[in-house]
């Protein structure tokens, strides 16, 4: 991942040719790329001249390590930032929270309960209800939704750990991986955002946790338990192009796109 980014840090800092537009770079989860490119092309009518460039393929870490640098403007973070990360002047604004979700390639998996997203990842429920072995995707140790379940399910560390013991299990190591190999594996399971499944439309099938299906309104009220948090990390001192940035992402305009897609605004109050 470390080369990965310095690739991409390479690229990056060369100099933009052509007209004199602001651009801002950014990238980061790729639970984001979708709606980064919709919020870019409408940051781009509200301030013609400025433009929003998406570099896919980093990761959370991989995005905080390129702004860290100075190679982008943003980077979009599902986790919040490490002691050496604040250590090198970066600041971290939540921006959105959204339901996570479990998918699946299955025509129609059944509804699950969390012990049973538990009795899939410790192999006590191993088929659909039509018999079709349930085929597990996963995620690094390392990445961020692999903290996030073992934080909302009791059980689950151990029972991944006993998983990755298994060579036979894929290991998809960025989000865009992940849907496209639950995508292209029959009776598939894995987990994703909300807002990714909707910005980018894979053929999968979200299932309902509880008898709740998650959406925007149900993470607001409660009922759905599921949800992610999304953050902005960039250097202390953004420039004018940054921060009309950071002020779009406050604007109505923002904010319909966030609704649109699974996701809700973090307002002030929210974030405490």
């Amino acid at each position: 991942m470390y080369r990965f980014v310095l690739r991409v840090l390479a690229i990056a800092v060369l100099p933009v040719v052509g007209c004199g537009a602001a651009e801002l770079k950014i990238g980061g989860t790729g639970a984001s790329l979708g709606l980064l490119k919709q919020l870019g092309e409408e940051f781009s009518k509200t301030y013609p001249g400025d433009r929003l460039v998406v570099f896919p393929g980093l990761g959370s870490s991989g995005g905080i390590l390129a702004a860290a640098e100075g190679a982008l403007d943003f980077a979009m973070s599902s986790r919040t930032l490490k002691a050496d990360e604040k250590a090198r002047g970066l600041d971290i604004l939540p921006v959105l929270d959204t339901p996570f979700v479990f998918i699946s390639s299955h025509p129609q998996p059944q509804k699950l309960t969390r012990s049973d997203v538990i009795a899939i990842y410790d192999g006590a429920l191993a088929t659909w209800p039509d018999g079709k072995h349930i085929k597990l995707v996963l995620r690094p140790k390392s990445d961020s939704t692999t903290d996030f379940l073992n934080a909302n399910f009791e059980g689950m560390q151990r029972a991944l750990e006993k998983l990755r013991q298994r060579p036979d299990l894929p290991v998809a190591a960025t989000d865009q991986d992940n849907t496209d190999a639950a995508e292209g594996i029959a009776n598939s399971f894995s987990g994703a955002t909300l807002l990714q499944l909707l910005t980018e439309k894979p053929k999968l099938r979200q299932i309902t946790l509880d008898g709740i299906e998650a959406s925007t309104a149900t993470m607001e009220n409660g009922s759905y338990p599921l949800k992610m948090r999304l953050y902005i990390v960039m250097k202390s001192g953004s420039s004018p192009p940054a921060r009309r940035f950071l002020d779009f992402l406050n604007s109505t305009q923002a904010e319909k796109i966030f609704r649109d897609n699974g996701a809700a605004r973090v307002t002030a109050r929210s974030a405490l």
